[in-house]
């Protein structure tokens, strides 16, 4: 069947799945009816030109195809392109080739000097219309000069913007900005969020300091957090940021002197994310402390992500954190919004614990639980009639593939754990033998009748019919 004998249904199906740069380039002017359908919004909307390659972003096409798409094919959609990611070396090809009255986004990536120039004397496209810019810069041609260009040069004449990210070739990176003592220039009463890479705890500073008076989310991600090294007289409350995230590459020992009191400072915060590691001399961080430190003080957040790593230092001392203190770090709070639970210690997990994190976070969906020491009051747990069976209603995927076999019978045993249906187990296989006695134990078999896929640890292999009887809904991997 040829297709222009398909429903214009089908025939968007199948286009959808191509490039659709390559879209609008085959199908030009091949007859009237395709003319119409590439048109739609669906292939004219947002053209990508770059791509991903071995941490670099490169350009898709050879120039020979974008000077025919530029003379052929822009002037007919160019009212309907609303965003243009594009590299540095096309970049005048394709934004002086027509005008475009509905941009609003710009990805451009390996950005130099010249093309800095080049942009920023585009006034008309950035004062009326931009208002979603990511300028990529190759991390081995970076420079702070091209960031400094950036600042000085291009905030001018960015009337619009509203959103702003800096970021390297990957799209999972962001570049580090340095801002000893930032340029006036670098302001903007438009911006809305921003994301970026910095070096020190000072640009954390800068940035809310009222040159971003409008600013509503912020994402930071820092090398240090250390003392500061020039005196910054801003202590301002920043009441319009909504969304905050900090995260830092090195150890900081100053989340009570520094992270603390900036948090403090933004009183209307709904979504904040902490990804940090950090050392105390006197405590872990733990549930309560984030409650006490944070929760309590910016009573408007709705959406909290942490993943805090905390290093104390015990000097030689003899009176360590008790054990009780750290696995009661949850009790009396409710964090329902948190999917995903990870567990980790040199300690035990006991019973207990178990049941105040059930408690903790009712719509758990993944937990992972990473432990070789054996549990220390399991015997008595086993003979005691009156323990309390700890449910999780909403858990999907359950980890125990790096543990002792007291944690694999912990949420195996029916008289211990309660799992829901349709589960994904992952298990070290021995253990897993083990624990239920070689297939055969009754106390195991009602929680691995819920399983219904499995990923062992391990070099033991099993034959699928081996297995059947025990886990008789498993798909086996």
């Amino acid at each position: 069947m040829r297709l222009n004998h398909l429903p214009d249904e089908i025939l968007l199906l199948i286009l959808k799945e191509l490039n659709n740069i390559e879209v609008l380039y085959s199908f030009h002017d091949v007859h009237p009816r395709f003319n119409e359908i590439t048109r739609d919004s669906i292939f004219t909307s947002h053209l990508n030109f770059v791509k991903y390659s071995r941490d670099q972003i490169i350009n898709k096409f050879s120039s020979n195809f974008i000077d025919e798409f530029s003379s052929q094919m822009l002037p007919e959609i160019c009212e309907k392109i609303k965003w243009i990611n594009i590299e540095s070396s096309f970049m005048k090809c394709i934004l002086s080739a027509k005008k475009y009255p509905n941009l609003y986004g710009l990805g451009l990536y390996n950005v130099d000097e010249e093309m800095i120039n080049f942009l920023s004397n585009d006034e008309n496209l950035f004062q009326n219309q931009i208002t979603s810019l990511v300028i990529g810069i190759d991390p081995e041609k970076k420079n702070w000069t091209i960031v400094e260009n950036i600042c000085n040069n291009l905030f001018p004449v960015m009337n619009h913007l509203i959103d702003l990210t800096f970021c390297e070739l990957s799209y999972k990176t962001l570049v580090r900005l340095l801002i000893d003592v930032p340029s006036p220039k670098f302001s903007s009463s438009t911006l809305l969020t921003l994301n970026i890479k910095a070096q020190t705890f000072n640009d954390c500073l800068y940035i809310p300091d009222g040159r971003f008076q409008n600013l509503q989310s912020l994402s930071i991600d820092l090398t240090n957090i250390d003392p500061s090294s020039r005196q910054i007289e801003n202590q301002k409350k920043v009441p319009n940021l909504k969304c905050f995230n900090l995260s830092c590459l090195l150890v900081t020992w100053l989340y009570n002197e520094l992270i603390v009191p900036l948090l403090h400072r933004m009183t209307n915060l709904e979504k904040l994310g902490l990804y940090l590691e950090t050392g105390i001399k006197e405590k872990f961080i733990d549930g309560n402390t984030l409650k006490k430190d944070i929760l309590d003080h910016l009573i408007k957040i709705n959406h909290f992500d942490f993943d805090i790593y905390s290093l104390i230092s015990l000097n030689n001392q003899t009176n360590y954190p008790l054990q009780q203190d750290i696995q009661s770090t949850f009790q009396g709070g409710s964090y329902p919004f948190v999917r995903i639970v990870s567990l980790y210690d040199e300690r035990p997990f006991e019973h207990d614990f178990f049941l105040q994190i059930s408690l903790a976070f009712p719509l758990m969906n993944r937990l992972t639980v990473t432990n070789q020491c054996s549990q220390q009051r399991k015997q008595s747990m086993d003979i005691n009639e009156n323990l309390e069976i700890i449910r999780y209603d909403h858990l999907l995927e359950l980890d125990i593939g790096r543990c002792h076999d007291d944690y694999t019978e912990q949420f195996l045993l029916h008289t211990k754990t309660f799992l829901h249906d349709s589960i994904s187990l992952i298990v070290d296989a021995e253990s897993l033998e083990r624990v239920t006695q070689n297939f055969t134990r009754n106390q195991t078999r009602t929680n691995c009748e819920k399983v219904n896929e499995i990923f062992f640890y391990g070099t033991k292999k099993y034959s699928i019919e081996s297995l059947r009887d025990y886990f008789p809904f498993v798909e086996i991997d």
